[in-house]
Order: C-alpha cells, then sequence, then structure tokens
C-alpha cells in the first residue's frame, strides 16, 4: 500500500473526505484563536497587574528624599584624602575592601574615632559621632564595624599580655 494514512482509510472507506478536512480545519482554527486569546489577555493584565510589594508613589518620593538626604550628609561629613598612600582593609558584608589613607587617618581608624561608610559602592571616611545620624536615618547603611568591644577575648589565649601593633604591613 502506497501513500499516506489518510489516503489509506479514504480508500477502504473508514473515513469521509468531509470527517478527513474537518479536523483540520478545527484545530488550526482552535489553536490560532486560543494562542490570540492568550496573548491579549497576558498584554492585557501585564498593563493593569501591579504587584503587591510594589511601594505607592508617595513612598518612592519619600525613599528618594531620603537618598539624597543621607547622600547630602556623607558628602559633607566625608574625609577622603586622595594623598593617601596606606592602604586600609576592612570588611563590609563579609567582603574585604581597600581603602587608601594617611597617616594620621590610620592612627585614627585604629582608635576607633573614624570608620568607613559604603554607599552605592563608594567609600566614604567619617567620623564616628556621624553614624548615629546615618543609622537613623538609614538603618541598612553598609558601615565598617571598627569597634574592638565586639571581638571576644580569651582567656587561655598565652598572647594576651602582648599588644597587637595596628600598622602590620603584610
Amino acid at each position: 500500500m502506497k501513500g499516506s494514512l489518510q489516503e489509506q482509510l479514504l480508500k477502504s472507506g473508514l473515513i469521509s473526505e468531509e470527517r478527513l478536512n474537518q479536523p483540520k480545519k478545527k484545530t488550526k482554527k482552535q489553536t490560532k484563536s486560543a494562542s490570540t486569546k492568550k496573548k491579549k489577555m497576558s498584554s492585557r493584565d501585564k498593563q493593569h497587574a501591579v504587584p503587591d510589594n510594589f511601594p505607592t508613589p508617595e513612598e518612592l518620593k519619600k525613599q528618594k528624599e531620603l537618598r539624597i538626604e543621607v547622600k547630602k550628609l556623607l558628602r559633607s561629613h566625608k574625609l577622603n584624602d586622595k594623598t593617601g598612600e596606606i592602604a586600609h582593609n576592612y570588611t563590609i558584608n563579609n567582603q574585604v575592601k581597600r581603602f587608601f589613607v594617611t597617616p594620621d587617618q590610620q592612627k585614627q581608624l585604629a582608635a576607633g574615632k573614624l570608620t568607613i561608610a559604603n554607599w552605592n559602592e563608594i567609600s566614604y571616611l567619617i567620623s564616628v559621632d556621624v553614624v548615629e545620624e546615618l543609622r537613623a536615618l538609614y538603618p541598612k547603611i553598609n558601615i565598617a564595624d571598627v569597634s574592638k568591644e565586639d571581638t571576644p577575648i580569651d582567656k587561655d589565649d598565652p598572647y594576651a599580655d602582648y599588644a597587637i601593633p595596628d600598622d602590620i604591613k603584610w
């Protein structure tokens, strides 16, 4: 037997020509209309659907004003010095970053009088007094922790009596 299955069924009389052509037309129409309905519905849904956690325009305006205020505060209190030649390594969010400071700034960092804040991937050297204001404005700001009170002290440490210099260069 030669020919397609449809031709063979037609010759044997198991199916008529009307029946043979009918499913083709329906399936094409059905698939075409179903796909256009999906496209129309999805475009409408995309235009009118708003996520539940999406902020309102008022909240967006407040957030923008807050970011501007934090940026102004950081810029007005920054102590960055482009002539700094000493690399100071610090950690923020478990990432080690490098910041170049002057010898005087290095001593103040070691004493805990200065700290480093990151805002939009820019590092700012600021006084510890400003940190409280920044945290009040924006609690999620990344500030390098320089306090030595948080480090646990081991009572059995044999080197506890020896001072560790802060100016070690590796």
